[in-house]
């Protein structure tokens, strides 16, 4: 009796231990597959020679998007700047939906980057 539950624990914890690891590799393709859908999305945006330097950037979340923003941002259009944020959008795409000036929705992205919620890339 007892072999046979040592075997079945056995087989339990390999099944799972192989469950784990395949759920590990698709989070690992997953994130490979948004890195490299990033840096084609960024090759195709080409930098407009009187823009300014940071309007290409494209802010990313560096936490999952379930937080409310009010709770830790002021003012309407930092609300507004953080629910555009995608990964895909770059300052400039964000600033032109919002109608907004670049310089504002890169110093919010900058207090976003403060606060630890987004990364710039």
């Amino acid at each position: 009796m007892l072999e046979s539950f040592k075997k079945e624990e056995l087989e339990d914890s390999e099944s799972g231990f192989k469950e784990r690891i395949v759920e590990l590799f698709k989070s690992v393709e997953e994130k490979l597959n948004e890195e490299s859908n990033l840096y084609a999305l960024k090759g195709k945006l080409e930098p407009s020679p009187d823009l300014p330097h940071y309007c290409n950037q494209i802010p990313r979340f560096t936490i999952t998007k379930k937080i409310n923003p009010k709770y830790f941002l002021t003012g309407e259009t930092s609300c507004k700047v953080f629910y555009q944020i995608n990964g895909k959008k770059s300052i400039e795409q964000i600033a032109k939906s919002l109608d907004l000036e670049y310089s504002q929705v890169y110093n919010i992205s900058k207090n976003l980057i403060k606060l630890g919620f987004i990364s710039l890339s």
